[in-house]
């Protein structure tokens, strides 16, 4: 069973989960606090430019949300 994070419980459609490997399988991001650059994942960009960029901005570009401290890593859908 996935765990939503609670800062994604205002964005329907978004899944957060926990992952067993810091390589995201295909569709997936790893949550690390990279920049979404345009024709990455644009329908996840568009929400997170709609949202007003809650995790920052590097340039023009949202960031995904940096969980790389925890223990396991967690990956969203792209």
């Amino acid at each position: 069973m996935s765990q939503v994070l609670e800062m994604w419980e205002h964005m329907p459609g978004v899944e957060v989960v926990y992952a067993v490997s810091a390589t995201p399988p295909p569709g997936w991001l790893l949550c690390d606090g990279s920049a979404l650059a345009a024709g990455t994942a644009d329908n996840l960009r568009d929400l997170l430019i709609a949202q007003g960029n809650p995790f920052g901005v590097s340039g023009v570009d949202p960031l995904l949300p940096d969980r790389s401290g925890e223990s396991l890593p967690y990956i969203i859908k792209a």
